[in-house]
């Protein structure tokens, strides 16, 4: 084709497709997203590692100014276990034994220099803009590197109106060299413009250069200051305030309380929650952060939730619908599951997933009805919360992979290796996104993730072969990610293949109800549902009689297969074998072949039915409280009342329509002095039982379920 001969339409045309896709890519995913993502909206977006297996998690991850920026450690595992062997040299040995991790044979050739990274919605590049300097003498020498991980971002206002990122790191001193004492603390590096990094003031003599320990983790703002937690490269420490952080040194001051091991903080309810690790479980603090330092700290919550085996540390906190939910960390000193909880705006708390215990204000089960580690017993951390669309995502670290090359075990925890990811709109439904870490094995934790207006950021932590990122994407986005690093450029990432799916965000409401014949499960209607899909996996629980190289029994999932068919909202399971314990879910077929994925129940619940007598104790406890009034609580009472007499007459029509009118009063809340979280909570309660009378009338449950 001759080009002189190519008309200016078509010349046009192209211009305006190509117009049409910069804009496409340009535009933020919340403008067009109408549904929460599942795994398949993921794709990986970022050469495994940016090109270099060393770059082993992505520690801290942040937007700002319109870039995504990441943090890296390096070759951790060779690290981290060189510092051990340097502390032990005749109990751990280096280097690993592991064919998949590539170390030098000399722990101080490795390769530690801490990376950041940024990525660009417009040119969807990314690109190395700091990498510490491997200026460190040490005694054989050798050199190494100023930071080996910078482990936490956060922005942060200035004095002078400045929005400033700031980046914390972990020093090279925690591998424990000869001499490391004499090694330089870590730092906090400062940027204006995401290209020119600054380290702040660490002058010797001051707080922050003579500064003993190797790491400064968790950054977050709060009533204009920065907060920074400084301690061991394993662990928690000390809290450290600054309402000036650019000038480093004496700026940076102690206030937490004396005996505090500080391993998360949040700013919540014009307060500022603080947890603490402990021998006998975690503690959560909060200081309304005024007068002289350390502050005035009330306990909230005390030895773990009061669990027999408790999580002894809290590694993540995030507000989400008004309540300030917290991960727990089950690895350090029990090697347990992890839970997580989640406090109200009255300082009273909830187990959302975790095991039912007896407290001083009474039992406590939780929400969700699963046990510690969503019932998988390697889900030892709930590593990251982040909020997008509507929902909180959960991250954990599953220590299944550890398992990869043990000839017993793997071939039973295969489909459990690598981390899971869930979401819950609400604390009392969890919908699953990946419980195999985005299907590679060696993704074993959730280790960052962020919300931008370009979607959800995953970041993996997998120190075999190379951190991933990973984007909730849409149909827009287009093509293939590059990197750009000291040397030319990098293709990368995967495609995702997009099917029809359902027009409806079901919230599927999956309740199970474990009875003499079997396990009941039911759910909400989907819009445009004609089938569902009823699918179970069992738990299963491998002891170290069977299987001598576990350290201590552990339970984790089966693998999932379907039970049934249905087109009613609810399926009895009479396969399912009496005291077998299984999770359940749900798959919601529509007429176009769409498929929708329903959140997974448990069965047994950990949490126990709803009862009228049981919302009836709730009602009046509020009442004592003051939360409702006389009239409103007799109301309640009253209507709760007249239900019950009408199920015992079995008139079910009659109690059902009773309910939905109580329902309804709730959601007034200026008539019943609830706030809209306790409003929340007893409606749960109301719906819960709803569903429960529901499948009695339908001949389901037995009629005396209640």
């Amino acid at each position: 084709m001759d080009i002189k001969k190519k008309s200016g339409l078509a010349m046009l045309g192209g211009l305006l497709v190509g117009a049409a896709l910069l804009l496409m890519l340009m535009l933020p995913l919340s403008a067009q997203a109408g549904y929460p993502p599942g795994e398949d909206d993921f794709v990986s977006m970022a050469p495994q590692g940016f090109g270099d297996r060393q770059n082993s998690w992505p520690w801290s991850m942040q937007w700002w100014n319109g870039y995504l920026y990441v943090g890296t450690n390096r070759a951790w595992h060779c690290a981290e276990t060189a510092s051990f062997h340097n502390l032990f040299p005749g109990s751990v040995v280096y280097p690993p034994d592991d064919p998949d991790i590539e170390c030098p044979e000399d722990p101080e050739d490795i390769p530690a220099q801490a990376e950041i990274w940024r990525w660009s919605p417009v040119t969807n590049i990314w690109q190395r803009v700091y990498q510490s300097p491997n200026d460190v003498l040490l005694p054989s020498g050798k050199y190494t590197s100023r930071d080996i991980g910078f482990r936490g971002m956060t922005v942060y206002t200035e004095t002078d109106g400045t929005e400033a990122l700031y980046v914390t790191g972990v020093a090279a001193k925690f591998i424990n060299f000869d001499g490391a004492r004499d090694m330089p603390p870590p730092r906090i590096l400062r940027t204006t413009d995401g290209v020119n990094w600054e380290a702040v003031p660490q002058n010797p003599g001051t707080g922050l250069g003579d500064f003993p320990w190797s790491s400064l983790r968790n950054p977050f703002v709060d009533k204009g200051r920065l907060y920074v937690i400084g301690g061991f490269a394993q662990g928690s420490g000390v809290l450290l305030e600054s309402d000036d952080p650019s000038t480093g040194d004496d700026s940076y001051g102690v206030v937490s309380a004396w005996g505090m091991l500080a391993s998360a903080g949040a700013a919540y309810n014009n307060q500022l929650y603080v947890a603490s690790q402990s021998l006998s479980g975690y503690k959560v603090f909060r200081t309304d952060n005024s007068g002289s330092a350390p502050y005035t700290y009330t306990q909230i919550i005390n030895n773990g939730g009061y669990l027999d085996m408790p999580n002894n540390e809290i590694l993540s906190m995030q507000e989400f619908g008004g309540r300030l939910y917290a991960g727990g960390n089950g690895v350090v000193f029990r090697g347990t599951p992890a839970e997580l909880i989640r406090i109200n705006p009255d300082d009273t708390w909830d187990i959302v997933v975790g095991d039912p215990r007896e407290t001083p204000t009474g039992w406590k089960y939780p929400l969700s009805g699963f046990s510690a580690g969503f019932g998988n017993d390697f889900n030892g951390h709930m590593w990251r919360l982040e909020t997008y669309e509507d929902n909180l995502f959960v991250g954990t670290f599953d220590s299944s992979t550890v398992y990869k090359d043990d000839p017993t075990i793997e071939p039973i925890v295969r489909d459990l290796m690598g981390f899971d990811l869930w979401r819950m709109p609400d604390a009392t439904e969890f919908y699953s996104v990946t419980t195999q870490g985005f299907g590679d094995k060696f993704n074993f934790g959730v280790r960052s993730m962020e919300a931008t207006p370009y979607g959800l950021f995953v970041g993996a932590a997998n120190y075999y072969y190379g951190l991933q990122i990973w984007q909730a994407a849409r149909e827009h986005h287009l093509f293939m990610p590059s990197v750009v690093g000291s040397g030319g450029s990098r293709s990368g990432g995967q495609t995702a293949a997009y099917g029809p799916r359902m027009t409806t965000n079901w919230r599927s409401h999956v309740e199970t109800a474990v009875t003499a014949d079997g396990v009941v499960v039911s759910w909400e209607q989907a819009g445009g549902a004609v089938r569902y899909r009823v699918m179970r996996a069992p738990l299963v629980t491998l002891t170290t009689e069977q299987y001598p190289s576990l350290e201590t029994d552990l339970t984790g999932w089966g693998k999932p297969a379907e039970v049934g068919v249905t087109t009613d909202a609810f399926f009895k399971d009479t396969s399912a074998e009496a005291g077998q314990q299984y999770v359940y879910f749900v798959e919601a077929y529509g007429s176009q072949g769409e498929v929708a994925h329903s959140n997974v129940a448990p069965a047994p619940s950990m949490k126990p039915p709803a009862t009228f007598d049981a919302i009836a104790a709730d009602v009046a406890d509020y009442a004592a409280r003051s939360r409702l009034s006389d009239s409103a609580a007799g109301t309640i009472q009253a209507d709760l009342a007249q239900a019950q007499a009408s199920t015992r007459a079995s008139d079910y029509t009659g109690a059902l329509a009773t309910l939905d009118s109580l329902q309804q009063e709730l959601q007034q809340p200026d008539q019943t002095m609830l706030s809209s979280w306790e409003a929340e909570d007893l409606g749960t309660l109301l719906s819960r039982l709803t569903r429960q009378l529901t499948l009695i009338k339908a001949g389901a449950l037995p009629a005396d379920s209640l």
